[in-house]
């Protein structure tokens, strides 16, 4: 499955939801092509979606996406991102991004379901 992206609010807040990220080096090419457009680029919550993706993010992944915000930090400078995954691993993998987005330039949540995700995404500070 490849990555898809797509603008929407979550309460008042824009946001961008992705759809089957990993973390890969094509993945985040089309992000930061995503981030140079308008309706992305004044999103300061993500919602990654990684129900019933296909391939999991592994732990070079998740590396490869905490550099990625880091080298980008005036992009990614307070940025919230929450990730939903419903399988084991796909949720570990999102908690290994929760720990080592610790003291970046950005807060990351991992969650098991999207209802939670929405409401943090909602009512998160920046």
């Amino acid at each position: 499955m490849s990555l898809e992206l797509a603008a929407r609010t979550v309460g008042p807040h824009a946001c961008i939801v992705l759809r089957n990220l990993r973390g890969t080096a094509e993945d985040l090419a089309l992000v930061a092509a995503a981030l140079s457009r308008p309706e992305y680029a004044v999103a300061r919550r993500w919602l990654v979606d990684n129900r019933s993706s296909a391939e999991l993010p592994d732990r070079t992944d998740v590396r490869r996406l905490v550099g990625f915000a880091s080298r980008r930090a005036e992009e990614t400078e307070g940025l919230a991102i929450a990730v939903v995954a419903d399988r084991d691993a796909a949720y570990g993998m999102a908690r290994m991004l929760e720990g080592f987005a610790s003291g970046g330039p950005f807060v990351a949540r991992a969650f098991r379901d999207m209802e939670s995700a929405l409401d943090w995404l909602a009512r998160v500070a920046l």
